[in-house]
């Protein structure tokens, strides 16, 4: 064993992870998963193991690297997806397409769950894969009692009578109508999201699902929803699973094995390579990139953006042959060399465009080999070669190339979504410039003529009016008056007057948006701790009015009305506007879940729990108590009836619209 593998071996660490065993070549030969790096990947290289697979791979291997992951489950999991990925030589485990087990749910009336190895396009929801098949049973197991799922696989449409399962109470007997079809799928929806491992979303609907039955008087319902809610909280492990990708696995390793693979292959000494890309939506916002490789590595001070100018349709062999042009007759060839490679993101047809462009090129110092990769079954189109090449999935040419589509793919998505979102920051602006500087009018000419429509003062001085067929611009020469519409200039006076002179109207629009201001941070809460927003923002008003400053003479502070212990006892801080909502609201839950009912739970909001109990669960007699109470059930009509829409863009440009604003980064859409 040299001294640098044996160095290696003993910086390995204690984690789990997956290890990678690559030859001298730098090809992968070995992967494989453990508990411990160290120990596992020692064991190859012991005297006292003789093995034929151990001994085999300790004289053949020359490079170890490895992937650390939190627990074996996902050291599983990303050992079978780099092993399908690469198809290294000495792994028989996975050659044979053997595969882990999945939940299957079949579609249907009353669907009943199987374990199955293999995925099929059948309709049906398929969970897994899970790699500890007694851990995937165990599951099974558990979802089926809990949720009180049929766990019989009978053909319903034969059976006329009730099995064992019943009469233990561990089935709900579909088979012969006992629970309706929509109970049924209600159930088989839940268990779906738990085997999905949206606990949010599940512990959400339970809850709904339970206050619903408290305030129904069905107790005995409400009472098993609680228990299922327990059941779920203490199985429920949160596996925290990240994909690794091929830039990872390549880290650190010497690229010159690669781009000797790859200039092999084509048999070019291939140093720089230039990868190209278009990105579009139905020909909208259409960009191209380019990344450039020097010696296997990115170089990312030239990478370079293009927007297209000339393709107005979707054409996307045009915009490959206009982003070429581009880069190999402009200003752009002066300063940068030429490539050995120019790899395309296509098929043939985008290789062929390429081609022909570089052709019209007079000027061009030398031809580059020009290639093309499809992602479908990641053929290789090459230049002069009617037959597209497929190699090996652990060909290190292959992975090179696929590292290098994938970043130019990348770097053109990222610059169609900038385009997008700047594009409707423009639309937002400039929408906003039309209402505030554009008026009705007329223009009257020096040549006798006159036209009315919206007019606009250019930034030249000059007036644009825009009628319903056409806009005209018009210079103070060509002008001998504007007249502006009557009620729309005594409309923008009475504005006007109203914002200098009084100080009135503004405050009147503030305290009317206040209620919407603190929307977003209430919305969270709520639906953090299974309330209706609107009966959140009722106590609120009630308590606050919606200033956040508010201190009352007892000394309760903020929009809820906290008091200093209370705050004290929950760790937040009353004074924050965040804290004080989401104290409250946790509050108010706590309230909720003690009495069982809203109005209990408000009295003991005002008065405090022990006044509640201690007249025998009523509402105290204390008159602020009652009018208290009262005035949150009016509040809470009034803002359940208050329906808005909010709005915000995301990092990638998309607008998200909703009526249910869980988010900070949403806006009021203003009516």
């Amino acid at each position: 064993m040299n001294d640098f593998l044996n160095q290696k071996l003993k910086n390995l660490p204690t984690r789990p992870g997956v290890y990678i065993m690559r030859d001298s070549s730098c090809k992968i030969i070995y992967i494989g998963k453990a508990t411990s790096l160290r120990a596992r990947v020692n064991s190859y290289f012991l005297d006292n193991i003789k093995d034929f697979k151990n001994t085999f791979l300790a004289k053949t291997v020359r490079n170890i690297e490895y992937v650390l992951t939190n627990n074996e489950k996902e050291a599983s999991i990303l050992e079978e997806s780099l092993i399908k990925r690469f198809q290294p030589k000495y792994n028989i485990i996975w050659k044979d397409d053997k595969r882990y087990p999945h939940i299957k749910i079949k579609k249907g009336k009353y669907p009943s769950i199987d374990v199955v190895r293999v995925k099929k396009s059948d309709g049906a929801k398929y969970f897994g894969p899970y790699p500890d098949s007694a851990d995937m049973q165990h599951t099974l197991k558990f979802a089926i009692k809990i949720f009180g799922l049929r766990p019989c696989k009978y053909d319903l449409s034969k059976r006329k009578k009730e099995c064992l399962y019943y009469f233990i109470n561990k089935c709900p007997a579909p088979c012969i109508g006992k629970i309706g079809e929509k109970e049924y799928s209600n159930l088989i929806n839940k268990v779906k999201m738990f085997l999905s491992g949206k606990n949010k979303k599940l512990f959400r609907t339970l809850k709904n699902e339970m206050n619903t039955a408290k305030k129904n008087l069905e107790f005995e319902k409400a009472s098993k929803l609680r228990n299922t809610i327990f059941a779920v909280k203490n199985t429920l492990t949160k596996t925290n699973f990240k994909e690794t990708t091929i830039d990872n696995i390549l880290l650190n390793i010497d690229r010159a094995s690669y781009l000797a693979d790859l200039s092999q292959m084509l048999k070019h000494k291939i140093y720089r390579i230039e990868g190209f890309d278009i990105s579009n939506i139905s020909g909208k916002y259409p960009v191209g990139s380019m990344v450039v490789f020097n010696n296997g590595f990115p170089d990312k001070s030239e990478y370079r953006k293009f927007k297209i100018r000339t393709v107005k349709q979707i054409n996307d062999y045009e915009m490959i042959s206009e982003v070429i042009n581009r880069r190999y007759s402009g200003s752009l060839t002066e300063n940068t060399q030429i490539p050995d490679l120019i790899l395309i993101d296509g098929g043939k047809g985008h290789l062929s465009a390429a081609v022909s462009s570089l052709k019209r090129i007079p000027k061009l110092k030398k031809m580059p080999k020009v290639i093309a990769l499809a992602k479908q079954n990641e053929e290789i189109f090459i230049q002069n070669n009617p037959n597209p090449v497929t190699l090996s999935k652990n060909s290190l040419a292959l992975n090179l190339l696929k590292h290098i589509r994938d970043e130019a793919h990348r770097f053109a998505i990222s610059y169609h979504k900038q385009l997008r979102k700047a594009f409707f920051i423009f639309f937002l602006i400039t929408s906003s410039i039309i209402q505030l500087y554009s008026k009705e009018g007329t223009i009257y000419l020096k040549n006798g003529g006159k036209i009315s429509g919206e007019i606009t003062k250019q930034e030249n001085g000059n007036f644009l009016i825009e009628t319903k067929n056409c806009g005209l611009e018009f210079s103070n020469q060509e002008i001998n008056k504007i007249v502006y519409t009557k009620n729309q200039t005594e409309k923008e006076g009475n504005f006007l007057q109203k914002m200098k002179n009084t100080q009135k109207a503004q405050k009147v629009e503030e305290k009317k948006n206040l209620k919407y201001k603190y929307d977003p941070i209430i919305y969270t809460y709520a639906d953090k701790y299974g309330l209706d927003p609107a009966f959140v923002k009722a106590v609120i008003e009630t308590e606050s009015n919606f200033d956040h400053s508010d201190i009352s003479h007892k000394g309760a502070i903020g929009l809820m009305q906290i008091m200093p212990n209370t705050a004290k006892q929950m760790k937040i801080n009353p004074k924050d506007i965040e804290d004080n909502i989401k104290g409250g609201t946790q509050y108010l839950n706590l309230m909720l879940s003690r009495f069982g009912d809203p109005i209990l739970a408000l009295a003991g909001y005002n008065a405090g729990p022990y006044n509640v109990k201690k007249y025998g669960n009523q509402i105290p007699p204390y008159k602020e108590t009652q009018k208290y109470v009262e005035k949150v059930l009016k509040n809470y009509i009034k803002h359940k009836k208050d329906k808005q829409l909010w709005y915000f863009v995301d990092e990638k440009g998309c607008i998200n619209i909703s009526d249910y604003p869980k988010d900070k980064r949403y806006k009021r859409v203003e009516k």
